[in-house]
């Protein structure tokens, strides 16, 4: 009896090693991830190098979030960083999430993230940066805003003629986000190069002239454009793009801020039109 119970005592630690061994040879099955749904955005050019592209959300089955990005066009730089940031293109923003470099012989980038599920993203207050090189100082390649601030297909364009300068003209254009604030986007030919040429929303018509309502970002001389969020007026006022189409104003877009009252260009707007 005392000798069976060794044999089986013996055996014990035998049958707890074989049974360790074929636990550790088990095949466990490597976890196959699927792509549940996606969104995408454009990312259009932010250089002279006209290179464009797009930007793809992508879910995945095990809860993390795919951030595809392809460009099109020259791009002859090694490495393009690229970031997820805070805000829209027009105001800027903080990096929110580092993205893998844009490859030059591909144009791709993929990063696979849990910081931001899908749904989230869908929500976010960001846009996307993609730069020429790791130096800031050498500008963006392509840019765009995603998940709330994306642009819709509903927008409203007013002219903006000619006034003290000469050859000094073109239009604004207000288009609605997701989120229902609105871009303002201003294109002007004609403008003084290197000058910087406030603009700002008045109220009232552009004949019987008016306070001003809100202030929009300056336009560049040098590219005749700006872009501007817009969300309130200066005095907190809740301004959104329905707004935008029945406000009493117009705009006014000035030589220079020491030179208010030399215009370059004006127009009215909402329902002064």
């Amino acid at each position: 009896m005392k000798k069976s119970l060794l044999i089986v005592l013996l055996m014990c630690p035998v049958l707890f090693i074989v049974s360790c061994l074929k636990h550790d040879d088990t095949v466990i099955p490597e976890e196959i991830v699927t792509q549940l749904a996606s969104t995408t955005y454009d990312l259009g050019a932010a250089s002279d190098l006209g290179v464009e592209g797009f930007i793809t959300f992508i879910k995945n089955s095990n809860n993390t979030t795919t951030l595809y990005i392809e460009l099109y066009g020259d791009l002859n730089v090694a490495v393009h960083p690229a970031q997820l940031r805070m805000n829209t293109a027009a105001e800027t923003g903080e990096v929110a999430l580092e993205l893998e470099n844009i490859n030059n012989e591909t144009g791709i980038s993929s990063t696979i993230t849990s910081t931001y599920t899908y749904e989230e993203l869908l929500e976010f207050d960001g846009y996307v940066n993609v730069q020429y090189s790791n130096y800031e100082s050498d500008g963006l390649l392509v840019q765009g805003d995603i998940g709330q601030n994306d642009l819709t297909a509903t927008s409203i364009t007013y002219d903006l003629l000619e006034q003290d300068v000469v050859d000094a003209s073109g239009s604004i254009t207000f288009t609605k986000r997701v989120n229902g604030e609105a871009l303002a986007a201003i294109y002007l030919t004609g403008t003084p190069s290197s000058g910087i040429h406030p603009v700002h929303i008045h109220s009232n018509n552009a004949a019987t002239t008016g306070p001003i309502i809100l202030t929009l970002n300056s336009v560049d001389g040098t590219t005749g454009n700006s872009n501007t969020n817009i969300t309130t007026l200066n005095d907190g006022t809740p301004f959104i793009y329905d707004d935008v189409l029945t406000v009493d104003g117009y705009i006014n877009v000035h030589l220079s801020e020491n030179q208010l009252g030399v215009l370059l260009a004006q127009g009215d707007i909402g329902a002064n039109i």
